[in-house]
């Protein structure tokens, strides 16, 4: 038996005790919620994509983690009464066996997901690669700092697609068709862009490009 038919085998053993269904009604109950707690969702709305939900399964492996580390101290060290500790022993296991439901959960999706925008990504590098060769590009280049020193990443468009991660991609794809628009309009120029970062923190790499300036004055004298 492979991981993933354990997995689904361990998945349907919690649905089959209620799991599921317990979990299900603690969400309708008024309990106060603590933390970054959006609704229902943690991690889920940052618009990061997979990198969402890698930081949401993080978080269920350290919640269980946590209820697990409880659960021991509460048998081996905690000084209480036997009916409260197999009350508060019961909580515990329901609570890791729900943060494994859910992990199980995401991580399934997430493997979706992955599968998905690697075909995006695809997608992504012949669009934006398509795009510079119709602006005719003379040059371009990817730098960052190390240290406070400036430092080349790369000269290549190819190699700096190849780097990106789906969200810079996105980002190259909206410039790509900002600047054809600028060269339907017959505005050229060379300028430089800060690359967001995934987490939204100040850009850490910058992208330069010039034009093929020849292109553009014969494209001028003919016009």
């Amino acid at each position: 038996m492979n991981y993933k038919e354990f997995r689904q085998k361990e998945k349907s053993f919690y649905e089959k005790i209620g799991v599921k269904c317990i979990k299900k009604l603690v969400l309708k109950l008024p309990l106060p919620k603590f933390g970054a707690r959006e609704e229902n969702n943690y991690y889920l709305k940052k618009g990061n994509g997979i990198a969402d939900l890698q930081d949401q399964k993080k978080f269920f492996y350290f919640n269980g983690v946590i209820h697990g580390v409880t659960l021991l101290w509460q048998c081996f060290f905690a000084s209480v009464s036997p009916v409260f500790l197999l009350i508060t022993s019961v909580i515990q296991v329901y609570l890791i066996m729900l943060q494994r439901y859910n992990y199980i959960r995401i991580e399934e999706v997430i493997e979706k997901g992955e599968s998905l925008e690697k075909k995006k990504i695809k997608n992504l590098k012949i669009y934006i690669l398509e795009k510079e060769a119709q602006l005719k590009m003379h040059h371009v280049r990817l730098y960052g700092y190390e240290l406070w020193k400036e430092v080349t990443i790369s000269e290549s468009l190819e190699d700096i697609l190849n780097q990106a991660s789906y969200l810079e991609l996105m980002y190259y794809k909206r410039l790509f068709c900002h600047l054809e628009k600028e060269n339907q309009q017959g505005v050229w120029h060379s300028d430089e862009y800060d690359i967001p970062s995934l987490d939204n923190s100040i850009s850490n790499k910058t992208f330069v490009l010039t034009y093929d300036y020849s292109s553009i004055k014969d494209k001028k004298q003919s016009s």
